[in-house]
């Protein structure tokens, strides 16, 4: 399936991306291959075989091999930060909060002041 018949594909709500889609692939702002890459990641991202398969097999005719690999790690890559940052904020979240966010006293804490956070909310402790 080219990228044109997966624009066709999309319903009429989803209208914007199919004139998202199209703008994507005319861009000037970024060279061929990074425009690819960044496609193919984003397609990857997208973890819709329909739309993989779409776009990687357009891509393949625009990128070389190498290219076409280092778009894929680069998603591999992007995949590993969103999993790894959500952890580290969840878990730097238990240690300041063991109580799911109350204060010793059962209030609920408001906000949080990142400074504080950073120090590891030694008035605490």
């Amino acid at each position: 399936m080219s990228i044109e018949a997966l624009k066709e594909k999309l319903p009429e709500y989803a209208r914007d991306q199919q004139l998202n889609l199209a703008a994507l692939v005319m861009d000037t702002l970024l060279s061929e291959q990074q425009r690819w890459g960044t496609l193919v990641a984003t397609a990857l991202a997208s973890r819709n075989r329909k739309v993989i398969a779409a776009i990687v097999d357009e891509a393949k005719e625009h990128l070389s091999p190498e290219a076409l690999e280092a778009a894929k790690a680069a998603a591999s890559i992007m995949a590993m930060n969103n999993i790894y940052f959500r952890f580290v904020h969840m878990a730097l979240r238990r240690a300041h909060y063991p109580r799911g966010g109350q204060e010793s006293d059962g209030r609920r804490r408001s906000g949080g002041d990142e400074e504080q956070l950073a120090a590891g909310d030694r008035h605490r402790r």
